[in-house]
């Protein structure tokens, strides 16, 4: 049986506004609008910390319109290697139970673009593995 992620949906799809919140109380402390869309459901999973204090990220690949603020369960299907100005910040993607994402490939290619510039590089897409091993070493305990 897939695990099931409990994530914080911080960005829409489609919108060009980025939020931030504290990610231990979901308090919103503020927005900017970005050059670009996001191209899906965008934002971190609970009670995990990186090695930068933040929680894991993650896209969520989905059909369905998923609004700001929510709490969704997803289950993870891999891990896409990121790196913001040298250093990591890889980004789980997942996708709802019972929905199974069919271009994957396309979709990954809308994240690359998403990044496009000079202080993010996308690197490879690792497996659903990977992500786990990867979400275990940032479970708050």
């Amino acid at each position: 049986m897939k695990p099931l992620l409990k994530v914080f949906i911080q960005n829409e799809a489609g919108s060009r506004i980025k939020n931030k919140h504290n990610e231990r109380t979901l308090e919103h402390l503020g927005s900017r609008e970005l050059s670009g869309p996001y191209p899906y459901a965008y934002g971190f999973i609970l009670d995990t910390t990186t090695d930068d204090g933040d929680c894991v990220d993650c896209f969520v690949f989905t059909q369905e319109a998923i609004d700001s603020n929510a709490v969704i369960e997803c289950h993870p299907i891999g891990l896409l290697e990121v790196f913001e100005n040298g250093e990591t910040d890889h980004k789980v993607i997942a996708t709802l139970p019972d929905e199974h994402f069919q271009t994957l490939d396309e979709a990954l290619d809308s994240i690359r673009r998403f990044y496009e510039g000079e202080t993010f590089k996308v690197g490879n897409f690792l497996s659903v593995d990977a992500a786990m091993e990867f979400i275990e070493r940032s479970k708050d305990r």
